[in-house]
């Protein structure tokens, strides 16, 4: 697509110092998307160009009418950025609470990642993941039900034309899962595999690279991946709280009443298919920097698989700063890239929220030698006993390095999270 200029100017974002510790002087607020009003689109800021991905760039409607927050996530719950209107379809689309499993499957989709969806049958992973590919358009995804490696081999060249593959109930494609394990290591370069059929006759195909996997998984199925492929996943699982067991039963007690009434918007459903499609083909081009991650490295533990692990948290915070670059300071990209953004506080926190507390539950699985053990146990009494991140002490931390590595960028890097604006 051929990039199109947009001019915005800066609205003020609602506080989020609360969750900030004492900061007199700099109050940072909720960097989210917000509505692109095609009004302002002047296509000059500064004298200098600036470019947005694609050319469908994600137009939401205001609403006149006020209306409550819908999401229990802090950065969130308010309809004038673009995942929050996620939020709201995948809420319309039947799914109760699990905003945070919603953003992260969101998030991975969006970025190339690859993602499982654990839990006991009946748990809502499946609902979850149909939600989040109901807003991924039909020519980017591919739903993968084969039993078998040759009827993989068969539909290759139709799944070649796509970028998502669904393993849905992952224990039911046991017989292809060496073809998830090379997708999931392989991914800078394409995959070649032989197949014998009946007759002994051996055939090959190829996937092409750039595919991300996704996936789902019931506890009480016999099928269990190795470490190998389960590292290469970021793992997450279906709220089975007893708070969001009374929410489900109430959500169904109204469902009861309401039959028939609800209201769907598929305009809003279509404009974030359009904003997805052009992050999924276009995510590699806008490059991230982090100044945030060399402090958060303390908090991971340092077990046998605690570089795949950081890894993973790693990519997820990039993916929210790729998520909302239509929002956030960027500088001229270099060589392929679009442009570079800058990871923002609150992409730490966001991440630290909602997965952090997953991604320790995942380590404790994979990682069981005592030493590791102990390891992790220590993270977590040391969070409760620090009563979580310093997180001004993260951001002093992330000014310095900005200031030492990228000093003309660090007043606009600053002004974006304490106003909202570019």
């Amino acid at each position: 697509p051929v990039p199109i200029d947009i001019n915005r100017s800066g609205d003020t974002i609602h506080s989020a110092s609360s969750h900030l510790g004492s900061v007199p002087e700099r109050t940072l607020d909720a960097v989210v998307v917000e509505i692109i009003d095609p009004r302002r689109a002047t296509g000059e800021e500064n004298g200098r160009d600036r470019r947005d991905l694609g050319e469908n760039v994600l137009l939401l409607e205001q609403k006149k009418e006020e209306k409550k927050p819908f999401s229990t996530i802090w950065y969130f719950g308010r309809e004038d950025n673009i995942m929050d209107s996620a939020l709201q379809t995948y809420k319309e689309a039947g799914v109760i609470g699990e905003e945070k499993n919603l953003v992260i499957v969101t998030l991975c989709v969006a970025n190339g990642l690859h993602l499982c969806m654990e839990g006991p049958s009946g748990s809502g992973k499946s609902r979850i993941m149909n939600a989040v590919m109901d807003i991924v358009p039909n020519c980017d995804k591919y739903q993968v039900d084969f039993v078998s490696e040759a009827a993989l081999m068969n539909d290759v060249e139709e799944i070649n034309r796509r970028m998502i593959l669904y393993f849905k109930e992952l224990q039911n494609i046991q017989k292809s899962i060496e073809v998830l394990k090379g997708i999931t290591e392989t991914e800078e370069r394409d995959l070649t595999r032989r197949v014998t059929e009946k007759q002994g006759v051996v055939k090959s195909y190829t996937i092409n690279a750039g595919h991300s996997v996704f996936a789902t998984l019931a506890f009480e199925n016999l099928f269990k991946y190795d470490a190998e492929l389960a590292r290469r996943l970021k793992i997450i699982e279906a709220d089975t709280s007893e708070e969001h067991k009374l929410m489900v039963r109430a959500a169904k007690a109204e469902e009861a009443f309401t039959k028939g009434r609800e209201q769907k918007d598929e305009k809003r459903r279509e404009m974030l298919q359009t904003y997805m499609h052009d992050l999924i083909h276009h995510h590699k081009e806008i490059a991230v920097i982090d100044p945030f991650s060399a402090y958060m490295q303390q908090y991971i533990p340092l077990t046998q698989r605690s570089a795949s692990f950081q890894t993973h948290y790693n990519d997820l915070v990039a993916a929210s700063a790729r998520f909302n670059q239509n929002a956030r300071y960027e500088s001229e990209g270099q060589g392929k890239t679009i442009k570079t953004v800058f990871t923002t506080l609150q992409d730490q926190q966001l991440i630290f929220d909602i997965y952090y507390p997953q991604m320790l539950t995942a380590m404790e699985r994979l990682d069981r030698k005592d030493e590791d053990q102990s390891k992790i146990r220590e993270m977590r009494e040391r969070l409760e006993r620090e009563k979580g991140v310093d997180w001004t002490a993260c951001f002093a931390d992330a000014k310095q390095r900005m200031q030492d590595v990228y000093p003309q960028h660090v007043q606009r890097w600053e002004e974006q999270m304490r106003y909202g604006n570019k």
